[in-house]
């Protein structure tokens, strides 16, 4: 059978094809399938490397040349900035931070997501609006939690001095951002409270997908809880873990936005990791050879851990392959199956030490507890941020601060949305005017972003699904996933040189554009992984009824992979909602600018500081996000469990 046949069920009742064998040795049937496949992605194909090939390529030429600022010229180079790059002190000094950092966010993220799903994998009462609450952190920008987290920090009037102060704890207020080692580790805390959530997604979806039958047979074999997630749950969990590990390093490895809002790199150079010395030596020295140098060094970096990432991959998918038993399965066969996945017939058992009437009673309080303190943890810095809003300025700088808004006041939320309230002897606050401008912008450009990519996006996950064995597929998904790999700071100046020429500069048409580009290929990856889950029986039974591969695809395949679209669409939404590296460099009036931008540039905008219409922004900027989790929350988890994970 060919490629094509083993990728793709037969399309006719009596099995193979008898169409004549052409050149090639592919039936005509099989010729006009790879056409049907390419066609279906080649909008994707083209809308990724047609936008993003150009700037792609003048970063890599950017890295090779040298620009002499007098004459303007440019000179080539070969590979000596990466040369002077490597050799640099700053360069080292940013990678152990790099490295420190992101060991940090990966560690913390991790663990702290895997603790979420295993409590909420648990059953008790609001588990439903536990598993919303747990997402919400995850959903909002991260200038918006640079902001928060500042205040939190603040040395002159934050939240946790405030808190430590009442406490006791504290004689004096601490400038917590002001110590090199202290910094960094307090901005991969803020970077963890926003990660987390996403870990814990994905572990729960593979939490979720285990069969219960395992969890009988090694009750009745005498398995402890302890025994049960070390043999069994962290066996089926281990390639969804391996994922999360990967995804939160490269994010660790890509952090700007956070760095940008809460530290611009200090104090000194303490929390300039590569991304940032990358930037500063583009933007702020007009380094531009060198700075390429090094982000094009941080792709490297992601790209050599992807491919370790899918090594190991493959490797345990050769090694543990688990044929799952029904649930209504005979126990013995459970307990073969279970034999095989533990490597073992029987379970150590001991005597308990607490009675199991107590023991049952005790793990409810334990999960009870563990629920109270994942609501705080995630539900805290909201607090700060709408505490702060609703705020005078007075309560917000106080010593301590208002834990409840004295007076309570809504002038922060007029201000931003009509611009009126906030003034002084030059008049309105021009950051006010901005703040509703900016959430239409943002509005026009997450709905446009999120509309084309399910789109095109759609096709192209369901050929990359049923057409594995088509190499010239595989070849084009692999490449577009490559363009993920790259940090937004390498394109950005590409971007803004190519746009400019189409007159796409600083419009929202660009922004979509450029958007897209970026997230559709995340999309395809969340797509086909969904697509591989329905059974191709349905695309059978249609052909068989006389349906062509299109029809099959748009009457049976969409309506059944709803769940994933939802949940492909929330992602797409989510990210251009939030994006803020091209958002800030593509674009430069109320015109076209996005909130994030508006909020990241609050200060710098505004004629006097008031940080109670800064928080407005930053509840404003939220809002749309976390309804649209919240209210489409059970399709997200449905699509992760169904397959988005596997890919």
């Amino acid at each position: 059978m060919s490629t094509v046949d083993k990728a793709m069920p037969a399309t006719q009742a009596g099995g193979e094809s008898t169409t004549p064998v052409g050149r090639r040795g592919l039936t005509r049937l099989e010729r006009g399938e790879r056409r049907f496949a390419l066609l279906m992605a080649l909008p994707t194909i083209i809308a990724v490397l047609a936008v993003m090939g150009y700037p792609w390529l003048y970063s890599i030429w950017l890295s090779l040349h040298n620009m002499n600022l007098l004459t303007r010229r440019w000179t080539w180079v070969g590979l000596e900035n990466y040369t002077k790059v490597i050799q640099g002190q700053s360069f080292q000094d940013s990678m152990v931070r790099t490295l420190w950092f992101s060991f940090m966010v990966v560690a913390g993220g991790t663990i702290l997501g895997l603790l979420m799903a295993l409590v909420l994998n648990e059953t008790f009462r609001g588990r439903g609006v536990m598993r919303s609450v747990m997402l919400l952190p995850w959903a909002i920008a991260p200038v918006v939690v640079g902001k928060v987290f500042a205040l939190i920090y603040s040395g002159q009037y934050g939240t946790l001095n405030g808190i430590l102060y009442q406490l006791g704890l504290i004689d004096s207020y601490v400038p917590w951002m002001t110590q090199a080692g202290r910094a960094l580790i307090l901005l991969a805390i803020a970077s963890i409270w926003q990660s987390a959530p996403l870990s814990g997604l994905l572990l729960l979806g593979a939490m979720q997908s285990l069969p219960s039958n395992l969890f009988n047979a090694a009750k009745i074999d005498g398995a402890s809880a302890f025994q049960r997630f070390r043999k069994i749950t962290l066996p089926w969990i281990r390639p969804t873990l391996l994922f999360v590990i990967i995804l939160n390093t490269i994010n660790a490895l890509m952090t700007f936005d956070l760095i940008y809002v809460l530290t611009q790199g200090g104090p000194g150079e303490s929390t300039t990791v590569i991304s940032w010395l990358g930037y500063i030596t583009f933007f702020n020295f007009s380094r531009y050879g060198e700075g390429a140098a090094i982000l094009y060094i941080l792709s490297l970096i992601s790209l050599l851990l992807a491919a370790v990432y899918f090594g190991i991959m493959t490797w345990n998918r050769s090694k543990s392959q688990v044929d799952v038993s029904e649930d209504d399965a005979p126990i013995g066969a459970n307990r073969a199956r279970l034999a095989e996945i533990t490597g073992s017939q029987r379970f150590e058992t001991k005597e308990p030490l607490i009675p199991p009437h107590w023991a049952k009673k005790l793990r409810r309080v334990l999960i009870y507890g563990s629920v109270v303190v994942i609501a705080i943890w995630t539900l805290f810095p909201f607090y700060v941020m709408i505490n702060a809003s609703l705020s005078t300025t007075e309560g917000i700088l106080g010593q301590p601060p208002d834990w409840i808004p004295n007076p309570l006041t809504w002038e922060n939320y007029d201000a931003a949305i009509f611009g009126e309230q906030v003034e002084n002897s030059s008049g309105p606050s021009v950051q006010a005017k901005a703040i509703i401008l900016s959430t239409k912008n943002s509005m026009i450009v997450a709905l446009g972003v999120t509309l084309i990519c399910l789109l095109i996006g759609a096709p192209a996950g369901y050929v990359y699904a049923r057409y594995r064995n088509f190499r010239l597929l595989t070849v084009s998904l692999w490449v577009l996933m490559m363009t993920r790999m790259i940090p937004p700071l390498t394109l950005a100046v590409p971007f803004f040189m190519l746009f400019r020429r189409a007159g796409l500069i600083d419009t929202k048409v660009g922004l979509i554009i450029a958007l897209t580009s970026v997230i559709l290929p995340l999309i395809v990856w969340i797509l086909r992984a969904y697509f591989e889950s329905l059974p191709p029986n349905l695309e059978r039974a249609a052909l068989v009824d006389g349906c062509s591969r299109l029809q099959a695809f748009r009457r049976i395949l969409l309506p059944i992979a709803v769940p994933g679209l939802v949940a492909a669409g929330i992602f797409a939404f989510l990210v251009a909602w939030n994006e803020f590296v091209y958002a800030i460099l593509l674009t430069s009036t109320l015109n076209s600018q996005t909130l994030p931008t508006r909020v990241a540039q609050f200060v710098s905008d505004q004629r006097i500081y008031n940080p109670g219409l800064l928080f407005a922004a930053g509840v404003m900027a939220v809002i749309p996000p976390i309804l649209i989790t919240l209210a489409l929350q059970r399709f997200l988890l449905r699509g992760m469990l169904s397959g988005a994970i596997k890919g």
